[in-house]
């Protein structure tokens, strides 16, 4: 049986426990690196910075992209981060 969107997005989505972990581990990198939100996510405003960086909302594959290459990591190595972050839970 085929996963709804919305089973998806309660795993995945904002306020799931994904998006929680990626938002704190986004939001740890990005100061470690003295960047502020803006600079983090241009073309991106700083408002959707915000909104990730909080775990209200999961960014799609291309912000991802943009975001992990402006943390100076592979977005594999930022996702692993998350998962590392999600199983000292």
């Amino acid at each position: 049986m085929r996963m709804s969107t919305i089973s998806k997005s309660r795993i995945s989505g904002g306020g799931s426990a994904f998006a929680t972990a990626l938002g704190a581990t986004i939001r740890e990198r990005r100061r470690g690196l003295g960047l502020s939100q803006a600079e983090l996510g241009f073309p991106l405003t700083r408002a959707y910075v915000s909104q990730v960086e909080h775990g209200h909302l999961s960014p799609s594959l291309g912000s991802l992209l943009l975001i992990a290459q402006r943390l100076g990591i592979p977005a594999w190595e930022l996702l692993r981060l998350v998962n590392n972050r999600m199983t000292m839970r």
